[in-house]
């Protein structure tokens, strides 16, 4: 009898969930949303990267919008040897400005630089409730995903994804660290003169592995389809490897760096010096321990979205 009651509780279970509707990501029906906290230029190259990956795939820089927490005297250094000029934003106005766009199906935010355990590190911060109001309030979006790669980026997690514009979230970490790793490309990225300018830098790791998958798709679940998912399983695996590789010579260095040191503490090296070695060792005995664990929320969407 009980076994019969719950078979048919879950057939109706089944029978009131509707299938979603499949998304296709293509040239000119999405945009792309860049929103950066921090005031590095190692976030600006994570950027930089993924607007190469997206040339390559035919996406031209007007579906690009860029929201960055650096002053512009600072950033355009970063960007325009790699002629990126147009939709460049504060964060301050990330809701008034995507309120202004018109013409897409789609969405797909990306956040880089650093988090913190209220929200993305921008002036002013950008809360959970911002970030979810600001993408809802894009005109004809039907889906779209918010892609996190700061820290405590599990603070954006449990939110209502599912009603009035649904969407996917995915998070690099949870309520820990993010971590970024320095990176050789195979292939510099080049600039606008056509010479090798960005050959490597201190990239965020799950957020490298996501635009690689972009750049070179492959369908990981086996349904024969390029996903969001796909992306996602692919990003979060790589990641990972990547991460232990880089432990294994963390380990090593965090000895090197306390014995320097150790004997720049005892000859008396100015205090600049030993500050910033110090500064360099709490930071690699941090990545040691952090853990990040990528998640994702309406994950039954994220198949549907597809590239």
């Amino acid at each position: 009898m009980l076994h019969s009651r719950i078979s048919r509780l879950l057939r109706a279970s089944k029978s009131t969930t509707p299938d979603l509707p499949a998304s296709s990501v293509s040239k000119t029906n999405t945009c792309w949303i860049f929103i950066s906290g921090a005031t590095e230029g190692r976030h600006v190259n994570d950027i930089i990267f993924a607007i190469d990956v997206l040339r390559k795939r035919g996406v031209t820089d007007d579906h690009v919008y860029l929201f960055v927490d650096m002053d512009p005297a600072q950033l355009t250094p970063f960007l325009s040897p790699f002629g990126i000029t147009k939709n460049i934003h504060s964060p301050a106005t990330l809701a008034g400005e995507l309120a202004k766009l018109t013409g897409y199906e789609n969405a797909i935010i990306v956040v880089t630089g650093h988090g913190t355990p209220t929200g993305i590190a921008t002036k002013p911060a950008i809360t959970p409730h911002l970030l979810l109001q600001s993408f809802r309030g894009l005109k004809g979006i039907k889906t779209g995903a918010i892609i996190l790669g700061q820290c405590y980026a599990g603070i954006f997690n449990f939110a209502d994804a599912e009603k009035a514009t649904p969407l996917v979230f995915i998070g690099a970490a949870n309520l820990d660290l993010s971590l970024s790793i320095d990176i050789t490309l195979k292939q510099p990225i080049k600039d606008k003169s056509g010479a090798d300018a960005l050959p490597g830098w201190r990239a965020n790791s799950f957020l490298l592995h996501l635009f690689f998958w972009l750049h070179s798709p492959t369908d990981i679940d086996g349904d024969g389809h390029f996903s969001l998912m796909d992306a996602y399983k692919y990003s979060g695996a790589a990641a990972a490897a990547q991460v232990r590789e880089a432990r294994a010579m963390l380990h090593l260095g965090v000895g090197q760096k306390q014995a320097a040191l150790q004997q720049l503490q005892a000859q008396g090296a100015p205090k600049l010096m030993l500050d910033t070695i110090a500064t360099s060792l709490k930071s690699d005995v941090d990545n040691l321990y952090v853990n990040p664990e990528p998640w994702i929320l309406h994950a039954r969407l994220a198949p549907r979205i597809r590239f």
